[in-house]
């Protein structure tokens, strides 16, 4: 902002209509926030729908201090992180169902609910099917964890149901008139 600059291009390829909305709906309100002198610009809660758009973890200056840090590009892992919000108590145990299914006993330190993805860094995870007593019930493949492993949500169904309304209800659809011409003739490219 103080530099003058009137154009973003928020990189958004390969990612979802989710992440798209997610991303420039809350740099649109940090803009408006920064133009009317408003702080702080963002909230926490800002920074979570970021991390469940999708992020590797943490958030990062890129180029703009020297040389790119090295924890920024990883082979481990091309998807998103998500939010610590706990360990693994003991190791999962297969459990029987029409789909794969694990359980997997836990200390949580955020709140999670049905429906949450889940994920361990750079193991599977999948999606609590149900939480009772401190255990998970999840759909996925059973992941290579150990005692104390990092439990990451990494997906929320409302977080989605919110951000999708915003595109799908037609404000952030404009159209723009345009004209133009154009000829063809057969047997000619």
């Amino acid at each position: 902002v103080n530099t003058g600059v009137s154009s973003l291009k928020i990189e958004g390829r390969l990612k979802s209509p989710e992440y798209v909305a997610a991303v420039t709906g809350i740099y649109r309100k940090a803009l408006d926030k920064i133009a009317h002198r408003e702080k702080p610009f963002y909230t926490k809660e800002d920074m979570d729908t970021l991390t469940l758009s999708f992020c590797r973890s943490h958030f990062t200056l890129g180029y703009l201090q020297g040389k790119l840090p090295s924890k920024d590009i990883t082979l481990d892992f091309p998807g998103r992180t998500g939010i610590p919000a706990g360990q693994v108590r003991a190791l999962p145990r297969r459990k029987k169902g029409p789909v794969p299914l694990f359980e997997l006993p836990v200390q949580l330190d955020r709140k999670l609910e049905n429906g949450h993805g889940i994920g361990f860094g750079s193991s599977n995870g999948g999606v609590i099917n149900s939480i009772r007593d401190n255990i998970l019930t999840v759909a996925g493949n059973m992941p290579k964890v150990t005692l104390g492993t990092v439990i990451y949500q990494t997906y929320s169904k409302k977080l989605s149901r919110c951000v999708r309304a915003t595109y799908e209800n037609g404000a952030e659809n404009r159209k723009t008139a345009i004209a133009g011409h154009f000829t063809a003739k057969a047997g000619e490219k």
